[in-house]
């Protein structure tokens, strides 16, 4: 049995990835913990990378949503669309809480009824391909050796995912927080395009 972890992570968290100590898709990225089971594994989703593929291209669907954009939310199952979103069950059947004002999902046909029914518009909803799974105890440890940098996910997180801030726009904006201070030189220079 592993040796129990100071590190408590849960469903809505951030995390931050150190600059230096990642490269590809976790370059200068910010993972949403969706899902956290000390068992079964810790579930997230990269909320910063646009890729430059819309919905169709997934989906294969004609609906309203075929040029919405898709993020790439990791690498791990990229055939699965996870909508987030602002909507709770009473909008959205399978709608699941990951954080004060953000929901999880994965029925996209009831995100077309909200935009037929000018119910919303794409502010309020976030495509993702894929996700990335880690073990609890390894994502502990890189969290201690930081690696990674937990940030409780705030109103103004919520707001800035669903503004659709790019790549370096968001992770610059993460540098505000006392942990991250220390990497505000990286911050001078030129980050990776904003398509991964």
């Amino acid at each position: 049995m592993g040796k129990s972890r100071n590190v408590l992570l849960k469903a809505g968290d951030l995390l931050i990835a150190e600059p230096l100590k990642h490269h590809g898709l976790f370059s200068r990225s910010a993972i949403l913990v969706t899902e956290y089971d000390k068992e079964d594994g810790v579930i997230g989703i990269v909320i910063n990378k646009l890729s430059d593929i819309y919905l169709e291209q997934i989906d294969e669907t004609k609906s309203v949503l075929a040029k919405f954009p898709v993020y790439t939310g990791g690498l791990e199952r990229r055939n699965i669309i996870t909508i987030l979103h602002r909507f709770d069950s009473s909008f959205i059947a399978d709608s699941r809480e990951i954080a004060p004002g953000i929901f999880g999902s994965n029925k996209i046909e009831e995100f077309e009824e909200l935009i037929l029914s000018n119910q919303t518009n794409d502010s309020n909803m976030r495509f993702f391909s894929g996700y990335h799974l880690w073990d609890s105890e390894k994502i502990e440890v890189e969290i201690e050796n930081q690696k990674w940098f937990k940030v409780t996910t705030d109103e103004e997180i919520v707001d800035m995912i669903f503004a659709r801030e790019c790549d370096g726009k968001f992770w610059r904006k993460m540098l505000r927080y006392p942990e991250m201070s220390k990497f505000q030189v990286v911050n001078l220079f030129e980050e990776e395009p904003c398509l991964s």
